[in-house]
């Protein structure tokens, strides 16, 4: 068998990139966290801020938290992946 056009992953590569997108949910988190308080104690009253406070809590908030909850499962499979194939390489 030729293996000389076999490619694999390169175990420390992806490793790395799960470290990305685990500080990158950090990153989203973070301003999620800063942000709630400051829009809960927006400084107006009336429908408009009630509108807006319900709209971030509603809907942008639970999206934030998606986009933070998908990138940790990213970052966790591709380590399993990694772990996976270090595991078999060695």
């Amino acid at each position: 068998m030729n293996t000389n056009n076999l490619s694999g992953m390169d175990v420390e590569q992806v490793r790395r990139l799960a470290r990305q997108l685990e500080r990158e949910a950090n990153t989203i988190e973070a301003a999620v966290s800063s942000l709630t308080p400051r829009v809960e104690s927006a400084p107006w009253k009336g429908t408009d801020r009630d509108h807006f406070v319900s709209e971030w809590s509603g809907h942008h908030h639970r999206r934030l938290r998606d986009v933070v909850d998908g990138l940790r499962s990213a970052a966790r499979h591709a380590r399993d992946h990694a772990d996976q194939q270090a595991r078999i390489s060695d």
